[in-house]
């Protein structure tokens, strides 16, 4: 029951902190860079565990994220990178394994994301 008050009191103090911030000019578009690659990832990663919940991945800097390809479609840059790391999780069997994995993710202008290929061992 205190976890949860706690948990309420920082999402409230949070929502307020946010809504005080007002924009300054118009927003440019997130680009794709290896930092929001990784981060994708490790999404598409974790939906593909027994138990996401357990999911404790390599940082960024035990991670390989390399930029593969840059194009330019509609005004919007489309950039396709290849993220490899681990994840240590539990299996079926509640048994804590590292498994490694390679994404294959393209980054569009925007905010967008979209997975082309994933393999997790």
């Amino acid at each position: 029951m205190k976890q949860y008050n706690l948990l309420l009191i920082t999402i409230t103090i949070l929502s307020i902190m946010l809504a005080g911030c007002g924009k300054k000019g118009p927003e440019k578009p997130e680009e794709p860079t290896s930092r929001y690659a990784f981060v994708n990832c490790k999404y598409y990663v974790e939906k593909s565990l027994k138990a996401p919940a357990t999911a404790d991945f390599g940082s960024l800097s035990t991670s390989t994220v390399t930029e593969l390809k840059t194009t330019r479609r509609g005004g919007k840059n489309e950039i396709k990178y290849l993220v490899t790391g681990y994840v240590d999780a539990q299996n079926s069997f509640g048994a804590q394994i590292r498994n490694n994995y390679v994404c294959n993710i393209t980054g569009i202008t925007g905010g967008e994301w979209k997975l082309n290929d994933i393999s997790v061992q």
